[in-house]
Order: structure tokens, then sequence, then C-alpha cells
């Protein structure tokens, strides 16, 4: 069973911004109890994508945002107009495709080509130009470098 959105996945949109979504995706999807509905918000992570999450998923965003201390009320404004005032709930057809709104689709700058990248909890939607300079940004100049976190004691 799949548990997590993981891999890079370019796909093809159409003129009416419906795209498929990679069948691991789906899996994923249909084993947490979502294989119908998502949500979806603008620069959750990154100003430049779209962030997609399964219902379960944008249930324990909320419960975290909904137990998170604040400091600066300013800070909680503005998280709650993100992750709430900025989602929307988008179906998923019997295809697997989703629609991605004309707006949306413009203020990101989607095109024919959209990039899924998976993120565990998440799935984000790139451009695929600008997912490229992302990575090239926080890989640095020695993106072959092993991970920094030890592997020592996992388990199959």
């Amino acid at each position: 069973m799949l548990k997590h959105f993981t891999g890079t996945h370019d796909h093809r949109m159409d003129d009416k911004g419906r795209v498929s979504l990679p069948t691991e995706f789906r899996r994923v999807l249909d084993a947490v109890g979502s294989p119908s509905s998502l949500y979806l918000i603008p620069g959750l992570a990154d100003a430049r994508s779209l962030a997609c999450l399964s219902l379960p998923g944008y249930d324990k965003l909320i419960e975290r945002f909904n137990t998170t201390v604040y400091e600066d009320p300013a800070d909680a404004e503005r998280d709650e107009i993100k992750i709430v005032g900025r989602a929307s709930q988008i179906q998923v057809d019997d295809a697997g495709r989703i629609v991605i709104a004309k707006p949306l689709r413009e203020a990101f700058r989607l095109e024919k080509e959209v990039r899924f990248v998976g993120a565990l909890w998440r799935f984000d939607i790139w451009r695929p130009d600008l997912r490229d300079a992302h990575d090239a940004e926080k890989l640095g100049p020695k993106p072959d470098k092993p991970v920094s976190l030890s592997l020592h004691g996992l388990t199959h």
C-alpha cells in the first residue's frame, strides 16, 4: 500500500486545465480514503507552486493550525489566509484528472506541461522550468552530495 506522495512526474495539461494525476498519486489517494477529492492551496510551501492535499492531509494541516501558538497574531492571520482562505476543494474525475481553474493557471503561468512533485503528505504542481530553478537553488553546487540525515537503523 502506497502511503506517501513521492517522485517527480511531468504531464500535459489541456486548454481547459485538465491534467491526469500520476498513477502513483491516485493510489495514495485511494489508500488514504480520498480518491475523488483534493484540497488545492496556492503557494503553501513555495510561492511558485500549487500544493495538493488529500482530505485527511488537509484535516491534519487544519488541526496543526488550530493547535499552533503564534507569538505574532499577524503570522496566524497570514497562515489562515493561505491555508483556509486561498484553499479550494477540487474533484478528481473517473479518469483520474483534475481541473486547474484558469485564474490559477494564469497566476502560476501554467501552460501545456506541468510537473507533479511528491512531498510525502502532499504533492506540488509546478511549471517545469520553475521547479528546475527551485531544485538548483536548494541543491546548490553539489547536487550529488549524499543526504545529511543518518540512515542508521532504518528497517523495511
